[in-house]
């Protein structure tokens, strides 16, 4: 059984390297994916933690510089709080930094024993995320759910041939709303559909739209204490938090025209 287990881990979350730790604790390192745009960071890669005594299990995202330094450490956490330890070129830790984003989104997931996830479905998400229907925090989310529904052996995938780009892909999006510091975003929007095109080998369909008013993304980055009051809010009104965020801007905005 534990080999099984060990085997699993090693082809989901293995596919670079493998750490035998002297506490008996197993480290699991996935590929590096590139930051395609000018900066520090050189890319970031997924890795897995693995106790076999207890069947303990950590997972976490590590973006790393051009010399190979872990820069910015984001854990996985079962109350889906996302925070980004950041550390210097020294391997010196910083500080800890959480970031203001939808954390409760479902986008159809259904509490039920088994998951699946299809092929089709990846792919749409994946088309939603390159044409901005939904944000990268939105797709992080989804690509989380079922992420972990694996590691609870409750994620069927379909069709079975095409397990292994189904589960490359959910790793690819788990990680899109990382961040390379406060203010941007680790990777680029021109990077998704490179990556689309190159995990499933056709061309991702872009929407056209000619606007005088284009959109653009902005990271707001607040103290965990009013963090916390705004998951608050967010569970009263029963609405995402990215739209009530987006809402209030926009009051604010509309204030402040009037009065100019």
């Amino acid at each position: 059984m534990l080999l099984k287990k060990h085997l699993q881990q090693l082809e989901k979350y293995g596919q670079a390297a493998v750490k035998y730790l002297k506490n008996g604790k197993i480290r699991y390192y996935g590929k590096i994916i590139p930051a395609k745009k000018t900066g520090i960071m050189a890319g970031r890669r997924t890795v897995r933690e693995w106790n076999p005594v207890n069947g303990q299990k950590r997972t976490w995202h590590e973006t790393l510089d051009y010399s190979g330094q872990v820069r910015q450490v984001r854990p996985q956490r079962s109350d889906r709080l996302k925070i980004h330890y950041q550390f210097d070129e020294l391997g010196n830790y910083i500080r800890g930094k959480s970031f203001c984003g939808r954390k409760n989104f479902c986008l159809g997931w259904k509490m039920v024993m088994i998951m699946q996830v299809s092929a089709n479905e990846v792919k749409e998400i994946f088309q939603q995320l390159i044409n901005e229907k939904f944000s990268r925090e939105e797709v992080a989310e989804w690509a989380f759910i079922r992420t972990q529904a694996y590691d609870n052996e409750q994620l069927e995938f379909f069709p079975p041939e095409e397990e292994c780009r189904i589960w490359e892909t959910l790793q690819y999006l788990e990680g899109v709303d990382l961040k390379e510091n406060n203010y941007t975003y680790l990777h680029v929007n021109s990077e998704f559909v490179q990556e689309f095109s190159e995990k499933w080998g056709i061309q991702a369909e872009r929407e056209t739209n000619i606007s005088t008013h284009p959109k653009h993304e902005y990271v707001v980055t607040l103290p965990d204490t009013l963090d916390t009051i705004l998951l608050k809010i967010q569970r009263k009104e029963g609405r995402p938090l990215g739209t009530l965020i987006n809402q209030w801007v926009q009051e604010k905005v509309q204030q402040y025209a009037k009065a100019m």
